[in-house]
């Protein structure tokens, strides 16, 4: 990466990214003293054969498939903040609706909903699932999978259960469930 002349870097710290990384078992402190503070990254000064360097060729990749949009698409993303009991939600619909692929005759659906939840500062009440649908459907055959995922923790280990069922049609042909913990191993 080349910083033109002037440009600058901007750093965000954080003690957690929550939901996109879990959050520490217990509170943390963290203090940055910004007149003694250094952030290094590493330099490679320039050569003369940098103008040389080829550029990127575009990327290759299959024509697109021919589809018809069914169901369309539903994004959504809600924060929801309950005053009362102190308990933030985030709750993430991702609904890719359903569309028909022409060549060969297949209608596909898939839905995903991802939900979000910590109470004021325990940090053990953190908990994410993620529930998702996915079929594929042919004339009259229909095939179909249904997973559930819940991730919650202590403070020494990781919780996980997730389940799956699988139809043919309205019968279910395969359920598998864990559970599991994963110790937290200072994370």
């Amino acid at each position: 990466q080349t910083f033109p002349k002037g440009h600058r870097l901007r750093i965000a710290i954080s003690t957690s990214y929550w939901p996109i990384a879990w959050p520490p078992p217990e509170p943390v402190r963290l203090t940055i003293v910004g007149a003694s503070s250094v952030f290094c990254l590493p330099v490679r000064p320039p050569r003369a054969d940098d103008d040389l360097l080829p550029s990127f060729q575009e990327a290759a990749g299959a024509p697109p498939l021919k589809t018809k949009l069914l169901v369309p698409q539903k994004y959504e993303w809600k924060v929801i903040r309950d005053l009362a009991r102190d308990v933030s939600t985030l709750e993430v619909l991702k609904d890719e609706g359903a569309y028909w692929i022409n060549e060969i005759d297949l209608e596909v659906r898939r839905k995903t909903v991802e939900t979000y939840r910590y109470r004021g500062d325990q940090f053990n009440s953190v908990r994410g699932e993620v529930q998702a649908v996915r079929s594929l459907r042919r004339n009259n055959w229909l095939v179909k999978t249904v997973t559930r995922t819940v991730l919650t923790s202590t403070a020494t280990d990781f919780c996980l259960v997730a389940e799956i069922d699988a139809y043919e049609g309205e019968k279910r042909v395969y359920s598998n469930n864990w559970d599991r913990k994963i110790p937290r191993d200072h994370m």
